[in-house]
């Protein structure tokens, strides 16, 4: 009777203690997570175009002219107008204690942020945070945290031929010609080798997103041909881009081997 006794308690103390487990466990997990919502708007009587972009940011408020986004959400727009929602869920493991964070919202025309919110203070020790209706101002510069060196980049890339001389780490192949020419429009055309190609970019600081490209299709030498191949798959997964101390462009895919290193003509 004893033992029984026992064992019906064991057993009762053990399904209590999962039972507290289960309900602890994904509130714990949620904890982790960090969900910021609310809305960008303006009050001009202004229509955007169809391929605008809305941008979502946070960042380091004491370097938010050259900081890496702690987490960014982009809504393409496709048509809709103002006001656009947004919920920007994030890890808080990328915060750290005792900085200060800021979250602002962009939209993007092609390459150029035109419309921009004032920069708005979060606190990431918070589970759930509303930020709720931000006004967009309308700026004619192509950045969303006052980053002046990196407007400067921008408008250096644009309007002119770029000749890349390195596809993933090699040089490319004797008498080819590959280019790149970025728009102000947001256009990105040029020659990959054998055929030529056009494509969309967006850019948010030294971030950059490159469209499906659309290329002719003449056949070339085979080596011209993969050359051109192996371009076009870098140019896709472009994440960045920079200026290094020479002067040359450096597209950088953020993966191992996948940069394209180019000079102006």
């Amino acid at each position: 009777m004893v033992a029984r006794a026992f064992t019906l308690l064991l057993s009762f103390a053990l399904t209590a203690g999962i039972a507290a487990i289960a309900s602890i466990g994904p509130a714990y997990a949620q904890e982790t997570m960090i969900s910021i919502s609310g809305s960008l708007t303006y009050r001009q009587k202004i229509a955007l175009s169809d391929n605008s972009v809305a941008v979502v940011e946070i960042r380091d408020a004491a370097q938010a002219a050259g900081a890496e986004a702690i987490a960014e959400q982009r809504i393409a727009l496709e048509g809709r107008q103002v006001p656009v929602d947004f919920k920007l869920e994030t890890n808080r493991s990328g915060f750290k204690q005792g900085t200060d964070y800021v979250l602002r919202g962009v939209i993007l025309n092609g390459a150029v942020a035109t419309w921009l919110t004032d920069p708005v203070p979060i606190d990431p020790s918070k589970a759930e945070i509303d930020v709720g209706m931000l006004m967009l101002k309308q700026s004619s510069e192509p950045v969303p945290f006052g980053a002046e060196e990196a407007v400067t980049r921008l408008q250096d890339i644009q309007g002119t031929e770029w000749i890349v001389e390195e596809i993933g780490g090699g040089e490319i192949v004797d008498n080819s010609r590959v280019t790149l020419n970025f728009g102000i429009d947001g256009s990105l055309s040029g020659r990959a080798s054998c055929n030529t190609y056009r494509a969309s970019y967006t850019a948010v600081g030294q971030k950059l997103e490159i469209g499906d490209a659309v290329a002719t299709m003449m056949a070339c030498a085979p080596v011209l041909m993969e050359q051109e191949r192996k371009f076009l798959d870098i140019l896709a997964a472009v994440k960045s881009f920079q200026l290094d101390d020479s002067g040359a462009l450096v597209l950088d895919t953020e993966e191992h081997g996948g940069t394209l290193v180019a000079r102006s003509e």
